[in-house]
């Protein structure tokens, strides 16, 4: 029996390009990954409007920031969701997402051991009178 010796197949590698797009309230931004500075931020993203206006996005070891006026301006330190765009990238998992908010209430309740230390560490703090 005769054996057919075939001549080993080319494989090119695989090449192209991709790109992301995340569209929020009717506009569409041009998604990049960029390079985070690892002492200040463990993520970053900067999304690009059609007008070529850029917002970078970055995660932080305080929570997500954005460089856009309305995260300036609105929510720094007020509002943890944060910005359209945070919360947009978070939508995709693509930035962590907020951990559930749990009120003291909640935690009385839920947990008496926790609350007792909570008030420890909040003394001074004017804590509600439990009945």
């Amino acid at each position: 029996m005769a054996t057919i010796t075939r001549k080993p197949r080319t494989v090119k590698p695989a090449s192209g390009t991709a790109g992301l797009t995340l569209h929020l309230n009717g506009t569409d931004y041009r998604l990049r990954l960029i390079q985070a500075h690892p002492e200040i931020a463990s993520l970053a993203y900067r999304l690009t409007k059609p007008d070529g206006t850029a917002y970078d996005v970055r995660q932080t070891g305080y929570g997500a920031e954005c460089s856009c006026p309305d995260y300036a301006y609105s929510r720094e330190g007020k509002d943890p969701r944060g910005c359209k765009h945070v919360c947009g990238l978070r939508a995709w998992g693509l930035l962590p997402a907020l951990p559930p908010h749990r009120s003291t209430g909640q935690l009385a309740a839920n947990d008496p051991a926790a609350y007792e230390e909570m008030e420890e560490v909040w003394v001074g703090y004017p804590v509600p009178e439990r009945a």
